[in-house]
Formats: C-alpha cells, sequence, structure tokens
C-alpha cells in the first residue's frame, strides 16, 4: 500500500485543528487560528517522524504520545495556570476520543478502506467524501452530545429548593430559575413570558 505524506499531513492537520477547535468551545478558551493550526501541524509532523522511522519504539510509547498532547495543548491554548492546564487536558481528551469513536463508527458502518498501526490511521480510500462524511458524523453526534450535557448543566445549576407552604401544609419541590425562557407552557409548548 502506498501512503503519500502529503496527503497523511493534510488529514492530520484537519482533524487535529478540528479536535483542538472543539476543545476550545468545550473549554471555552479564546485562541487564535494560528496557534490551533501550529499545534495540529506539530501533531502532524509528529505522525510523519512515525512513518518514516518506523523502527524508534520510543515515539511509539504512551510516555510519547501523552508528552505530545501535552506539547500540542501547550501550543494551542498557551495555560498559564497548572489547573487550567490540566483542565484543557482533560478536555483535550474527551473531545479527541469523541471525535475518534465518531469516525471510525463511520468508517465501520461506512465499510471504508482504512486501518490503525501503531497508533497512526491509515484511510485508503483515496475520496475526500469519505473524511469529509466522518467529520460530519462526528460533528453531529458531538452537536448531540454538547447539547445534551449544556442542558443537564445549566439545568441543574438553576434548580433550586422550594417549599410551598399553605393551610397548615407544606410542600417540597424544586423550582426552575427561568432566566431566559427556559419554562414552557405544557398545554402550547411556548416559552413562558
Amino acid at each position: 500500500m502506498k501512503i503519500y505524506i502529503d496527503v497523511l499531513v493534510l488529514e492530520n492537520v484537519v482533524i487535529n485543528y478540528l479536535i483542538l477547535l472543539l476543545t476550545a468551545k468545550f473549554a471555552k478558551i479564546k485562541t487564535s487560528n494560528l496557534k490551533l493550526f501550529l499545534a495540529s501541524l506539530a501533531g502532524a509532523l509528529y505522525v510523519v517522524i512515525l512513518l518514516l522511522f518506523p523502527n524508534m519504539k520510543v515515539y511509539y510509547s504512551t510516555t510519547a504520545k501523552i508528552a505530545l498532547s501535552f506539547l500540542i495543548v501547550a501550543i494551542a491554548f498557551s495555560p498559564r495556570k497548572l489547573v487550567s492546564f490540566i483542565k484543557t487536558m482533560v478536555i483535550f481528551y474527551v473531545s479527541t476520543f469523541i471525535f475518534a469513536g465518531a469516525a471510525f463508527a463511520f468508517f465501520y458502518f461506512n465499510q471504508s478502506g482504512g486501518f490503525v498501526k501503531n497508533g497512526m490511521v491509515y484511510v485508503w480510500n483515496s475520496k475526500w467524501t469519505s473524511l469529509f462524511f466522518a467529520i460530519l458524523t462526528a460533528g453531529i453526534i458531538i452537536r448531540i452530545f454538547w447539547d445534551i450535557v449544556q442542558q443537564r448543566l445549566s439545568k441543574e445549576k438553576l434548580l433550586i429548593p422550594l417549599k410551598i407552604a399553605f393551610e397548615n401544609e407544606i410542600t417540597d419541590m424544586s423550582a426552575l430559575i427561568d432566566t431566559g425562557n427556559s419554562l414552557y407552557d405544557p398545554l402550547t409548548n411556548s416559552p413562558v413570558v
């Protein structure tokens, strides 16, 4: 099988960029496109090193891959505090796993050509449509996941305990603080104003 380095680099830059962009969205970190691109390029160059020097097993170790992810996050986001750096790393890994899982699911169900060797993903289907649809599938899954998480987190923060006392009876319940039309009329499904 022939592997074209330019295609491999381009695929990895695109995918790394999207993962870093997703990390920035999840972590609510503002960064520049240049930093995201440079971090993506660093990850892609690592893949080229793995391809060109397959006998250097140190690059395949878990330690090397963790060091690479630290470097990528440092380049992309430049966190100044250790807590911020660790939080960004966790979000980076979660974003990577979500993205990779969605892309693998697409390739599995689509039966596209590709394999994983030494931690590198090769897609030998020469059509860019497969990569595009894999990214689209990942985007849809991530969007659904993000909406669910945001909805749960935001509503849990807005729920407060409430006691209603009426004619010597007390009822405990939870109440939703409505700061942006989160409440809906049960009959018409219209926002409560």
